[in-house]
């Protein structure tokens, strides 16, 4: 991510690339209800 602003970025590249940087940063921790709520399915549709 240290080169995303250089000119030699292709804008497409850089852009995508900000999207990806973006969801990687988010916390996904999911709060105890819907943990709660969800695990077991989650489980069972898991797709190895």
């Amino acid at each position: 991510m240290r080169h995303v602003d250089s000119p030699d970025m292709n804008p497409v590249c850089e852009k995508r690339l900000l999207e990806v940087q973006y969801f990687m940063a988010r916390d996904w921790t999911l709060d105890p209800q819907l943990y709660e709520a969800c695990h077991d399915e989650a489980v069972r549709r898991r797709v190895l």
